[in-house]
């Protein structure tokens, strides 16, 4: 989900005169679940991004998982790494 919640965006922010304009025209198609199948992984717990910002609207092709952990430790969570390889085996 855009705009991301998070605790950086003071930064993004500060640099946002530097974006791209034509970038910047794209905000609506990045907004929408991309034509291609998505699992979102996301955490309650997460520490730096707010969890509802990570979620998608579901339907056959894009579904949201919730694990616990940390942010930083995402992506060694062997809960994680598991439907990451479940998802790809698809």
């Amino acid at each position: 989900r855009f705009p991301v919640t998070t605790s950086l965006a003071p930064f993004v922010w500060a640099l946002e005169w530097r974006h791209d304009a034509e970038f910047k025209k794209l905000a609506p198609e990045v907004q929408r679940n991309p034509q291609a199948p998505v699992l979102a992984i996301y955490s309650t717990t997460d520490g730096i991004v707010d969890w509802r910002s990570c979620l998608q609207d579901e339907d056959a092709t894009h579904r949201n998982l919730r694990i616990d952990g940390a942010h930083t430790t995402m992506g060694s969570n062997p809960e994680a790494q598991a439907a990451v390889c479940r998802a790809l085996a698809q």
